[in-house]
């Protein structure tokens, strides 16, 4: 929310001119900020199984399955990144022709 509040501020735009340009950058935010969303929804799952494994007396169990929950999620925000990195490419590749 701090995040969101932050971006809203940052970069609000001061005239109407700017505002019909930023308009397109807004696909960009999104789309890192879900990026940012699932690689902080993943991170606090390792807590999670750690727990869960650690009163079941497995907490090296626990570990485990959340390093490879891990592992495939960073492919999940590899790929809504990259796809982010692409947009705001385009996006600024038109807004100079």
């Amino acid at each position: 929310m701090v995040r969101a509040t932050a971006w809203g501020l940052l970069l609000a735009p001061a005239i109407v001119a700017l505002s019909l340009t930023m308009l397109p950058h807004s696909g960009t935010l999104l789309l890192e900020g879900e990026g940012y969303i699932l690689a902080t929804f993943f991170g606090l799952l390792v807590p999670i199984f750690l727990i869960q494994k650690g009163l079941e007396g497995k907490p090296l169990q626990g570990y485990k399955q959340a390093l490879l929950l891990n592992l495939k999620a960073n492919l999940l925000i590899a790929i809504v990144l990259s796809v982010a990195a692409l947009y705001e490419a385009t996006e600024v590749i038109l807004l100079v022709h």
